[in-house]
């Protein structure tokens, strides 16, 4: 395996899908959609560049293959900027097509409401 699996991942719960459409080893950027289905404005969708993973060189001095670092950003601020979302999760990508991540979250509403949560520790598989 030499980048994250296409396809769209999911956690047992349904919370949060991630597609990923491609996944660029030479610079190391994720395309894709995320959809988090809980935050305080409803069911938000991001699509482009989602997210990034890096290897490392394992101990058979080979690089390219899991586990390797993967990482997920989505930000939502719409037009006339009523409040602003962030998202992000940082995790590891396995061997066998999971995605381990933890993930927290900002929001910023125009009436002066402001919170930072952890969003927790997520495991996301590929669906078939």
């Amino acid at each position: 395996m030499s980048v994250p699996k296409t396809g769209t991942y999911a956690p047992l719960n349904k919370t949060l899908t991630i597609t990923i459409e491609s996944a660029d080893p030479s610079d190391g950027q994720i395309q894709g959609t995320y959809v988090h289905n809980f935050t305080p404005e409803g069911p938000i969708t991001v699509s482009g560049k989602v997210g990034g993973y890096a290897w490392v060189k394992n101990n058979d001095g080979g690089t390219g293959t899991a586990p390797f670092h993967i990482n997920f950003t989505a930000s939502v601020r719409p037009e006339g900027s009523p409040y602003c979302i962030v998202d992000f999760w940082n995790g590891f990508y396995t061997n066998d097509d999971t995605i381990v991540i933890t993930g927290s979250r900002s929001y910023v509403k125009n009436d002066g409401t402001t919170q930072s949560i952890g969003l927790g520790t997520l495991e996301l598989y590929l669906q078939s």
